[in-house]
């Protein structure tokens, strides 16, 4: 397991994170890679259409249209260098394998999935009852079975989990991050039901599923309304939201 640093820990512990940037904390000097300093793109429709090659090139039609305002503000912002994807951990060889076993494991006995995964979700979020009809957990439950059976091939899960965050998105209104929420509460459930299997066993259950997830939210970035200030991981922080629920708001 790879180093990492013991204070204000990611919830997920591999490549983590702490809930405050590095330069928030004082641990190193701000950067411009950290900090929202849009860096304009000169272009010739920008120059023709307004007098100045710096604005954005704006014209009756963007202005008024949503995604076509959005395309030329992205092709003249790029906020933090334009990362605006999640980096998606690679896993090693047989770790994918070994991730389905145990969560299929744990898929198989309906007590546990009651008793330690929608239990637990329901005290901690207890707006989701009322979305989560049985169609609805049966839609999740299926989403964690068929995406960790492929989460070796990430083209597999991006045709399978993009489709799946944008509808809970736009028809059940469960955002990006409370989905985050939903599978860091899975993992919990899946390594406090894997009594059976060793550490590293577990430790690749929720490094194969935090793989899912970060594919499955990039898929976001390529919507024709996206923008970096929506997309980026760093001003769209999931542990911020997470913090947000562990100072006790709902």
């Amino acid at each position: 397991m790879r180093r990492t640093q013991s204070r204000l820990l990611d919830y997920w512990v591999f490549g983590a994170t702490s809930r405050a940037q590095a330069y928030t904390r004082g641990d190193c000097i701000p950067r411009t890679y950290n900090i929202d300093h849009p860096v304009t793109a000169a272009s010739s429709d920008a120059a023709a259409l307004t007098g100045n090659q710096n604005n954005v090139a704006y014209t009756t039609e963007t202005m008024f249209d949503g995604q076509l305002a959005v395309a030329a503000e992205v092709n003249h912002f790029k906020t933090h260098k334009g990362v605006f994807n999640f980096v998606v951990p690679v896993l090693a060889s047989g770790e994918g394998a070994t991730a389905y076993k145990v969560v299929l494991s744990f898929l198989d006995i309906q007590a546990d999935i009651d008793r330690l995964f929608w239990e637990r979700l329901f005290k901690d979020f207890p707006a989701l009852q009322k979305p989560f009809t049985e169609a609805k957990k049966a839609e999740f439950l299926k989403f964690f079975q068929s995406t960790m059976e492929v989460v070796d091939d990430e083209a597999a899960v991006t045709a399978i989990g993009g489709p799946f965050v944008l509808q809970q998105w736009q028809e059940a209104f469960i955002t990006p991050a409370m989905q985050w929420r939903i599978a860091e509460k899975f993992a919990d459930a899946v390594e406090i039901h894997a009594t059976s299997v060793n550490r590293y066993e577990r430790r690749a259950m929720r490094e194969a599923l935090e793989r899912v997830m970060k594919i499955s939210h990039n898929v976001i970035s390529q919507q024709p309304w996206a923008q970096e200030q929506i997309t980026n991981p760093i001003t769209s922080d999931i542990n911020s939201f997470r913090a947000w629920h562990d100072a006790g708001n709902w």
